[in-house]
């Protein structure tokens, strides 16, 4: 067998949720304007392809759940919202903050289903994913100051994919008898059933085992892949196959 592990440059159907807590003594309110940008270079899994840009925007990223909050310096929620990329202006957050210095936290996913919710933020470093990662997961965190008098337009960096790309490729073909392969990535002792992250570094805050399977033809090689979380930027993970 030939496996590999490539980095990618990686809500139900509800009336978006919105929550917005003024601090007490704060009256001037600035208007904000969050721009996320998605521009990312995609590399190629064929080293002879070249190297391509993905679209800025959230839709052309090709996600549809956004979740976003924002905290003050005491580490406390000041706002909160998500998206559904149905949403008018889906990718564009637009409030109302009083002065004073933030961090802001987004995540950003590509649902399997309209059933599925959004990515839940529960700290600055602390979001949890509504299921386990497909091809897109982004997110980030910012720190930004607000001024008053003025309205504010903040440009977000989104350009990180925060998911792994695992390909397995067999060089001998299927034997008789055999209609499916499972391969378990191992990363944890027990099965995963909860997919957190950090926002800020996108690392996997809940390792575990899971199990990908694939239906296969008798007669035939296999060529498989699925999406994971890492827990470090590199990291050496068991693989069994049956």
């Amino acid at each position: 067998f030939i496996a590999g592990i490539f980095m990618c440059l990686s809500c139900s159907q509800a009336e978006q949720d919105e929550k917005k807590i003024a601090p007490d003594g704060q009256k001037q309110l600035t208007s904000v304007r969050v721009n996320m940008d998605f521009s990312y270079s995609q590399i190629p899994l064929d080293e002879e392809e070249n190297s391509t840009r993905a679209t800025a925007t959230a839709a052309g990223a090709g996600v549809n759940r956004i979740a976003f909050t924002v905290y003050d310096q005491e580490n406390a929620v000041v706002y909160e919202t998500t998206q559904l990329y149905t949403d008018t202006n889906f990718g564009t957050i637009t409030t109302e903050l009083p002065v004073g210095k933030y961090t802001f936290v987004a995540v950003a996913i590509i649902a399997s289903s309209t059933e599925i919710e959004c990515p839940t933020i529960t700290s600055v470093t602390t979001a949890t994913l509504p299921e386990r990662p497909r091809n897109k997961v982004f997110s980030a965190t910012q720190d930004v100051t607000i001024v008053g008098n003025t309205t504010q337009d903040v440009t977000m960096n989104m350009g990180s994919q925060r998911t792994a790309y695992f390909q397995l490729t067999t060089t001998d073909v299927v034997p008789d008898g055999v209609t499916k392969m499972n391969v378990e990535i191992r990363k944890g002792k027990t099965a995963q059933s909860t997919f957190s992250i950090n926002p800020g570094t996108g690392l996997d805050l809940n390792a575990g085992s899971f199990t990908a399977t694939a239906t296969v033809e008798v007669g035939k090689t296999v060529n498989m892949a699925t999406f994971l979380l890492l827990s470090s930027n590199e990291e050496a993970i068991d693989i069994k196959i049956t």
